[in-house]
């Protein structure tokens, strides 16, 4: 939740061009490491719901800082990374966030992308053991119900 809140916060602050470009830039890396941020944690959630729901036989231990390590920390890193490699692309002309032109917007379209279809076969993976789970104990009428 402070991940989208600082998203959304930052995002409606301007993403329009700043005049001063190292407030861009600044504004550009910030954005980005938060937008990511949100995306981790939501990786985050769906690991957790898969070991809560799929793994039902582990410790328990929910492992609260491997978590946070995750959701802070991989943001950290890939922002690391490309703000290395690329730092001038980030606050072009246009606005205050990754430059589309050069392929630098890929920095945070493909962890989020990545992160979407790992949900996905989470989510895929939860419904068919909650539905198998429940399969003996229901009728054909509420399994139909539960798809």
């Amino acid at each position: 939740m402070v991940a989208i809140l600082f998203v959304d916060i930052i995002f409606f602050a301007g993403i329009n061009p700043i005049e001063i470009e190292y407030a861009c830039k600044a504004y550009a890396f910030i954005l980005h490491y938060f937008s990511l941020a949100m995306m981790f944690w939501m990786l985050v959630e769906g690991v957790h719901l898969y070991r809560q729901i799929i793994q039902v036989f582990d410790s328990g231990n929910p492992r609260t800082w491997v978590y946070g390590i995750l959701g802070w920390g991989g943001p950290a890193v890939i922002l690391i990374i490309t703000g290395g490699a690329k730092h001038q692309s980030y606050g072009y002309e246009r606005s205050c966030w990754l430059n589309p032109t050069d392929g630098t917007i890929w920095a945070f379209t493909g962890p989020a992308i990545a992160i979407v279809l790992v949900n996905v076969v989470i989510l895929l993976l939860v419904v068919k053991t909650v539905v198998s789970a429940s399969r003996g104990q229901l009728d054909n009428d509420k399994i139909k119900q539960i798809k």
